[in-house]
């Protein structure tokens, strides 16, 4: 019987053709002969993934498959004793739930007075109008840098807020 059609490319060498007619998809997949892991059958991919594979095993040739389109018919595959006593690399840990606390920012008081003065002394010095900080814009701005965060409003920011600064670079001057 006569190979006809392309060739394929050397690195196939170094995974095993898994066919994707049970999925009812078409194409096929390709594993890892040396780390285990599966991914879509293209040849840039396939060489990428050899450049990342750290694994040392040598490729294991009667582990093949035929990724034809016109094959239905099941294979078995006999397989060797594991490469090490370890867990296999291929499953996937468990990770350990979070605690949801850590998917938010918590702002400490002494935080939200830095921050406060922070946005305060910006608007003095660019000489920007107390209410520029209840713009929708800049509430958005501060939002997405600090969720959960309350600016001061104009009128902190023009009464305790200006006398503690001027206060504090008064103290400076002397």
């Amino acid at each position: 019987m006569s190979n006809a059609g392309r060739k394929k490319d050397p690195v196939w060498v170094n995974f095993i053709e898994v066919s994707n007619k049970e999925r009812g998809k078409s194409g096929c997949r390709a594993e890892c002969r040396k780390c285990g892991k599966s991914m879509k059958g293209l040849v840039n991919r396939l060489k990428e993934h050899l450049k990342t594979c750290n694994t040392d095993v040598l490729p294991n040739p009667s582990k093949e498959h035929s990724c034809s389109s016109s094959s239905t018919e099941h294979v078995e595959i006999e397989l060797g004793p594991p490469l090490s006593p370890g867990p296999s690399p291929s499953k996937k840990r468990k990770l350990e739930p979070k605690p949801i606390a850590s998917y938010f920012l918590l702002t400490t008081s002494e935080q939200k007075e830095k921050l406060d003065k922070q946005i305060a002394r910006a608007m003095f010095a660019t000489n920007c109008p107390f209410s520029s900080i209840e713009h929708p814009e800049v509430l958005k701005a501060i939002e997405l840098l600090r969720p959960g965060y309350r600016p001061p409003t104009r009128k902190t920011i023009g009464d305790r807020l200006l006398n503690q600064i001027y206060m504090e670079e008064k103290k400076i001057i002397k």
